[in-house]
């Protein structure tokens, strides 16, 4: 990938979790924590959108290494 794709990428994860700490610290939308993508794995209590979304990491995962884990986990 090239460096201004990681560097945006980057900044999307960092942008993206400020926004959810926004809004859990505001309480306007605190149903976020239901897209847990680790909830896919419970096949039958996960919702449609986290399986689409997973389905999607798990396709990117055959082009990038672990695109969750670099670009959208909040922990990394």
């Amino acid at each position: 990938m090239k460096p201004t794709t990681v560097k945006r990428l980057d900044m999307f994860r960092q942008v993206l979790w400020a926004i959810l700490m926004l809004c859990l610290w505001t309480g306007v939308w605190f149903d976020w924590i239901e897209y847990e993508l680790f909830s896919a794995f419970a096949f039958q209590s996960a919702s449609w959108v986290v399986i689409v979304i997973a389905i999607v990491f798990v396709a990117l995962s055959t082009v990038i290494m672990r695109p969750y884990c670099h670009f959208v986990c909040p922990t990394d």
